[in-house]
């Protein structure tokens, strides 16, 4: 084994007595909780209410336009001070309102995987928080616990996976007086250890002081936005300039009114709303998944969901329940020899699994003294044990005591004994009919007497000489909805995906007890250990149903289909699949799995709910939808708007809205529709590239707005009212505003745009409508209109402009018909050259 390296440092010495194996009493633990020795470590799914509150609050844009909106109170300016205040509130508020809402939801279900430790007191086991623990306690840990706290080994032997501390991802062997950490898990055997480190001072706790609170991972998505909103500072940033020397040459100086409130209008063209979207969208986004029973442990699952084209699965635990139960025996050896034999050594043995039990359940036996143990592991697939022997001077002996070994046949088989050629192939026969049944089969056998249960450091396999006593199968209950989740996985493209560590015709034959088509056969990991990464990735490619499948092998599958460009989703249950769960881009982990699996999960099932999983992937996708759906309209305003005022700059003209305007588009062509457009979202996979797909739908539309918008309020101001020019720009602007919606989501036919819109749907054509008639009701009510600085206009005036609205529409169609967008940045690349 590979040698941790890390280390923390050493535990300070102090004066307290070793603490006994009965452990601590109740009395001493409560007086250390007294003197501040408890692990009080505080343990939140998300960020405190404060740190909401300064991250939706004080945005750069937010305290800009805060600032810009305390100089209009001072200009006298009071209604463009208050709309301008009322665009940073409405984000805030918001933004604050639901991710609390979601912090509240989280923190709740956090309490359902929250890990739990067993400790030691007054010589009785028992399950607590982890919270409960003092300095000095006795924690018992099996195979597939993760270690809470810091220690020292005082009992047994395990070994630990530190590799959510270190990387490093070799089993480290830990035996008494070895120091573990906590973050670490247990992978095989069973020991106990001391705390000696508690609450903040432990390793994992000063580890992840920073960011231990909410990990805040970047997605696609996250990554678009932010790129979008820093192209979007730049372009306000350049269009400032010709705006300032257009208002020095109207007004001879530069007035502080106009200059005022022509900051609040290009300030607010930095789209911020997108980040409070995403954010809020995804919060909201884990809300609703917990409801449908998936925990989401990191923000970027939400996403990923979306994208997953190939599902992983292990079997056991996942396509089955945990309960297993005896299906049959066949003994080579006399009963009143096998039962105490196999009782005892599981009695004795540090097997913390299900098939133990279900054998222990069958042959109960008395716990005995070991003298050497070779712990079970999933790498092994074996697990053996020597009795110790007491002899008549009382010393034990270690090498008197008779040996067994449990195992997969496959590793048990080629080490029988010379004579045993007629047994092993009556072995092989039976065990070909179990696993044909889908049973799960192990091969109990003796030692012989002086053979060394490892024969030489640093192997792994068993010794030679294997005398079997009887082979064993085991039956696993399959999951009542398994068959219609994973049809319904195929009906969505997603290819699945069956790797597992038991026999592979037993996998194969629960693959078909599902619906699964075992293409290529069942493939075994033993064949496909020694393959390169190109022949294993071929391999995988071709089959879809792996047994005897070792975790590492298991997380090498996954990397190969990550390299063939696959998005992959591992789902698994025990301590075997974590290495796999970090390798895919999404892991997925049962509720009733391992402490160390739930750990490095993304997602939880809770109660177990694997039917949940096509909703979350759905919902995934709907997100995706619905927040592309939102950037093509802001930034088709963003980038109209800064065309027609930096155009206007350049003839001299005053900017063409004013803050109260802008308002008006903003919440007509904008906040509204985006709102809408999120819920009615419906699920597509995104592509590869979404923010290049974004710009192709925006950017005709923004640039034939353009286009039509400047001559127009050039026309309009030629007389010299600037409130009736800012009208009929504003106007025009909602017009080509509400008209996307319909061309984005056609009510009949499909979308010229290209847009990945699943069919025909009315409800965008129908709120377009709505907002058109919210936006006359605007011009009816005079109070409103005074408000929002809007002079009414002839019927001439209102059908020009639709006229025009219409002849943009047609426009836009022509430029998405002829691809524009890809005609130019091809001809671009060709001049480059």
């Amino acid at each position: 084994m590979a040698a941790s390296t890390a280390r923390a440092s050493e535990p300070a010495a102090d004066d307290r007595p070793p603490t006994p194996l009965s452990g601590l009493s109740e009395s001493e633990a409560a007086a250390r909780r007294a003197r501040g020795m408890g692990n009080d470590a505080s343990i939140s799914s998300g960020r405190g209410y404060l740190a909401i509150l300064r991250q939706n609050a004080f945005t750069p844009v937010n305290v800009l336009l805060i600032i810009i909106a305390m100089v209009l109170v001072a200009l006298g300016l009071l209604g463009d001070a208050v709309v301008t205040a009322v665009l940073v509130l409405v984000n805030v508020v918001v933004g604050v309102a639901q991710e609390t809402r979601a912090k509240r939801s989280l923190d709740r279900l956090s309490v359902l995987t929250r890990p739990t430790a067993v400790l030691r007191r007054d010589g009785i086991e028992r399950a607590i928080d982890p919270r409960e623990a003092v300095l000095g306690d006795l924690l018992v840990v099996t195979r597939g616990d993760q270690l809470l706290l810091d220690g020292r080994v005082v009992g047994g032997e395990i070994e630990v996976d530190e590799s959510l501390l270190t990387g490093e991802a070799d089993p480290i062997p830990k035996q008494v007086g070895d120091e573990v950490l906590s973050g670490s898990f247990c992978v095989a055997g069973s020991g106990t250890f001391e705390a000696t480190r508690v609450g903040a001072e432990s390793f994992a706790n000063q580890l992840t002081a920073g960011a231990r609170a909410f990990r805040e991972d970047v997605t696609p998505i996250q990554r678009d936005v932010a790129r979008v909103m820093r192209a979007m500072s730049l372009l306000v940033a350049v269009t400032a300039v010709p705006v300032a020397i257009a208002l020095v040459l109207r007004f001879g100086e530069l007035p502080a009114v106009e200059s005022a409130r022509a900051a609040a209008v290009l300030v607010a063209l930095v789209p911020q709303g997108l980040v409070v979207m995403v954010t809020v969208t995804y919060a909201l986004a884990i809300v609703r998944l917990a409801g449908d029973k998936a925990l989401i442990q990191r923000s970027s699952a939400v996403e990923s969901m979306s994208r997953v084209d190939v599902l992983c699965l292990d079997k056991t635990g996942t396509l089955t329940t945990p309960l297993i139960e005896m299906a049959g025996i066949e003994p080579y050896v006399q009963e009143d020899e096998l039962g105490p034999a196999l009782g005892d050594f599981l009695a004795s043995a540090a097997l913390a699994t299900r098939s133990a039990d279900a054998i222990r359940a069958v042959y109960p036996g008395m716990a005995r003294a070991v003298a050497v143990e070779v712990p079970f592991s999933s790498e092994l697939r074996w697990s053996g044990l020597r009795f110790a022997v007491m002899g008549s001077d009382g010393a034990t002996s270690v090498s008197a005591g008779h040996a067994y070994a449990m195992g997969a046949q496959e590793v048990l088989l080629p080490r029988l004994a010379a004579g045993s050629a007629a047994t092993g192939a009556a072995i092989a026969a039976r065990v070909t009919d179990w696993a044909d049944q889908g049973l799960r089969v192990m091969l109990f056998a003796r030692v012989p007497d002086g053979a060394e249960l490892l024969p030489s450091e640093g192997t792994t396999s068993p010794p030679d000489g294997l005398v079997p006593m009887a082979v064993l199968a085991l039956r696993e209950q399959l999951r009542g909805d398994v068959a219609a989740t994973l049809a319904r996985f195929r009906d969505a493209g997603v290819e699945l995906k069956l790797i597992s560590g038991d026999n592979p015709e037993t996998v194969a034959a629960l693959a078909r007890q599902v619906g699964l088509h075992v293409e290529g056969g069942a493939v075994s990991g033993l064949d496909l250990a020694e393959l390169d990464d190109e022949a294993l990735a071929a391999a995988i490619d071709s089959a879809s149903v792996f047994g005897r499948v070792p975790p590492s092998l298991k997380a090498r599958l996954v990397r190969a289909l990550r390299a063939r460009g696959h998005w992959v989703a591992m789902v698994g249950d025990g301590v075997n699949d974590v290495l796999s769960l970090k390798q895919a881009h999404l892991g997925i982990s049962m509720q009733s799995g391992s402490q160390a699996t739930r750990a490095v999960a993304d997602i939880v099932l809770l109660e177990d709910r694997f039917s949940a999983l096509p909703e979350a992937v759905i919902e995934g996708q709907r997100i995706i939808t619905g927040m592309q759906d939102s950037l093509h309209l802001f930034l088709a305003r963003a980038m109209y708007m800064s065309m027609v005022i930096f155009g206007a700059a350049l003839l001299g003209l005053v900017i063409p809205v004013s803050p109260r305007h802008n308002t008006v588009l903003a919440l007509i062509t904008v906040g509204i529709p985006a709102i809408f457009l999120a819920v009615w979202a419906r699920p597509a996979r995104p592509g590869l590239d979404s923010l290049r797909r974004i710009l192709r739908l925006v950017i005709p539309p923004a640039t034939a707005c353009a286009m039509l918008a400047l001559p127009i309020y050039a026309w309009y101001i030629r007389g010299g009212d600037v409130q009736l020019a800012r009208t009929a720009f504003t106007t025009f602007a909602v017009f080509c505003g509400l008209a996307l919606l319909p061309l984005l989501e056609p009510p009949i036919g499909e979308s010229m745009s290209g847009a990945d819109a699943d069919g025909s749907d009315w409800r965008p054509t129908l709120l377009a409508l709505g907002l058109l008639a919210l936006f006359g009701l605007f011009f009816a009510l005079e109070p409103v209109r005074a408000f929002f600085e809007l002079t009414p206009l002839s019927w001439g005036d209102v059908a020009l402009l639709a006229v025009l609205a219409l002849a943009w529409a047609l426009l836009v169609m022509l430029f998405w018909r002829v691809r524009l967008v890809d005609r130019l940045r091809i001809t671009w690349r060709r001049l480059r050259r």
